[in-house]
């Protein structure tokens, strides 16, 4: 889009502030998109000329500054850090982060900090809202590379979260068949004292197992789309599909005990 009121501020990330933000191409290379250079079928004629328009309009309008002028800078839909000798590492999709208390939060950091607990076997962190079910999230192992003509930003308005979220954790456990009270404090206490309060999982759903891809990624829009009710039924990706079954169980039980009304037992 090009810049408007729903335009995404742009400014570089600071390395010396350990930033992350989304990974942008600021140059075009000769390779890039070369059909919006005009029809390729008549590249070389002496009429041949190609599309600037459609390039900067489509590639280069995501983002303004803070006077509202457009930066051309292309989002490759990853997020990283830079570094301050220059280097980069990416460490995950933009779809991948969540936002909890006014910062963009990713959840891989708060599952590496619940998986350090001998109890947890494996962990997935998803954003929930009480209102919509929540948004996005989650992020990845880091790759670092030195690029030249490539930059972390920062941007807060830039993965389209809304709403409140708070982060709830599905966990596969070692030798236990629920989450006990005690487990559950002393993995809430642990993700308190590393990230913040507002990013300690407001609750563990228990399962035996994680949907995975084929190539044993965690199916995090999958968990976050049974927390909402979304879920469009195609397990055409998932390498373990019985997990949906009893995922979908165990949340359905879980959001019941939520909205089930509280009693006090003296009245």
């Amino acid at each position: 889009p090009h810049p408007s009121s729903s335009a995404c501020r742009y400014r570089v990330a600071e390395p010396d502030k350990g930033e992350k933000g989304l990974l942008v191409c600021t140059r075009p290379w000769p390779s890039m998109a070369r059909t919006v250079w005009g029809d390729v079928a008549r590249f070389g004629e002496a009429d041949w000329a190609g599309d600037l328009s459609a390039f900067e309009s489509t590639y280069f309008s995501s983002f303004v500054d803070e006077g509202r002028r457009r930066v051309f800078a292309l989002n490759l839909g990853d997020l990283a850090q830079v570094w301050a000798d220059g280097s980069i590492s990416v460490i995950g999709r933009q779809h991948e982060m969540m936002c909890v208390g006014r910062q963009d939060v990713c959840v891989v950091d708060i599952e590496n900090t619940i998986l350090q607990c001998p109890d947890v076997m494996d962990c997935l962190v998803v954003p929930f809202s009480d209102t919509d079910g929540g948004m996005n999230t989650s992020c990845n192992s880091s790759s670092s590379s030195k690029a030249s003509d490539a930059q972390a930003t920062t941007c807060g308005e830039s993965t389209g979260y809304s709403g409140s979220q708070v982060p709830v954790a599905v966990v596969t456990l070692r030798g236990l068949e629920s989450v006990p009270e005690t487990l559950t404090g002393r993995l809430k206490q642990m993700v308190h004292e590393v990230h913040g309060e507002d990013c300690v999982p407001i609750d563990f759903v228990l399962t035996s197992t994680i949907p995975r891809t084929y190539s044993s990624k965690p199916m995090r829009q999958v968990v976050r789309q049974l927390f909402s009710g979304t879920f469009h039924g195609d397990l055409s990706e998932i390498a373990n599909p019985a997990s949906i079954v009893e995922l979908s169980a165990a949340i359905s039980s879980w959001l019941a005990m939520r909205a089930a009304p509280v009693l006090d037992e003296y009245c």
